[in-house]
């Protein structure tokens, strides 16, 4: 039995959790069984109570400050943020979310090509993050965004794009205590959602709009995608960012309102065979970071 230990003092990134939970479910290219233990402060949106329906590898959840008395029972111990400060060790994997948080001494899991150093090239591990969730096929015409938002990012494209697509239903999911779309009849925002009422709504949605530049930093990876990619849905994207991912999408190059018409026009057969290519996409990125964990075991 090879145990591992996943840890974090923030209350933030515990959604780390399902896709490491993933890369040592049914690996075919891992000859251990695997068993994993969180330990944790806080879990503000019960994403350990979601992972653990899922995954039978995930066994224990911890108050953090066990972790220092049970060090020796675990082969490999990852750090889900690089710059949580409160254990450093050589043998510990940390999951790089940008790259001014380094810790310096570990080899790195990061979660964008577009974080990368030629400094530390040789210790970055990129694998995207996804996981199993149970999917369905089922949708309505609803258009839904997940992450950080804020007042700036409602933009007159943005404004456009939801005016001139009456026939669908746009749903903001995010944490901030804010609503510039009241003036819209076909938008509900959400606030606070834990992990399984947010993957609820993503299940009836027929397309996941993901945030654009310049409001999408090109020093982090947006959830929204992993979210996107593990429930298979169609994704809305920036060309910019379809080509760094190499993602099948519904891309446009600078605005919205550029796929107005294809949204709103879109025939259902080509939207089944999207379905077909989004489960043959989320195959291929499983099999590829099952293969890079591998390979990262074997060279620690």
């Amino acid at each position: 039995m090879y145990k591992i230990a996943l840890f974090s003092s923030f209350n933030f990134h515990l959604e780390c959790v399902g896709f490491i939970c993933e890369l040592f479910t049914n690996n075919i290219y891992l000859e251990n069984t695997y068993e994993i233990d969180v330990y944790y402060n806080e879990d503000p949106f019960n994403n350990l109570e979601h992972y653990k329906e899922i995954y039978s590898n995930l066994k224990n959840l911890n108050n953090i400050n066990q972790l220092f008395n049970k060090l020796n029972e675990y082969n490999l111990i990852i750090k889900l943020s690089s710059n949580d400060g409160y254990f450093i060790h050589n043998n510990i994997i940390s999951i790089l979310h940008r790259i001014d948080l380094t810790d310096n001494i570990n080899n790195y899991i990061t979660l964008s090509p577009l974080v990368t150093k030629e400094s530390i090239k040789e210790k970055l591990n990129y694998i995207f993050p996804l996981y199993s969730p149970n999917t369905t096929i089922n949708y309505k015409n609803i258009i839904t965004y997940i992450g950080y938002f804020d007042n700036s990012h409602y933009d007159d494209d943005l404004k456009e794009f939801i005016i001139n697509s009456p026939n669908y239903h746009f749903n903001f999911i995010y944490n901030q205590l804010i609503n510039p779309f009241k003036n819209h009849n076909n938008v509900s925002v959400y606030c606070g959602l834990n992990t399984k009422e947010l993957i609820e709504k993503t299940k009836e949605s027929k397309f996941i709009l993901i945030r654009k530049l310049p409001h999408q930093s090109k020093e982090l990876f947006t959830g929204s995608l992993g979210i996107a990619i593990s429930l298979k849905k169609p994704i809305i994207l920036q060309k910019y960012f379809s080509e760094i991912y190499d993602l099948n999408a519904i891309t446009f190059e600078k605005n919205y309102c550029e796929i107005v018409s294809l949204i709103n026009n879109f025939p259902d057969s080509i939207y089944q065979k999207l379905l077909i290519e989004q489960n043959i996409i989320f195959n291929k990125i499983n099999n590829y970071n099952k293969l890079k964990i591998k390979n990262l075991l074997d060279n620690i």
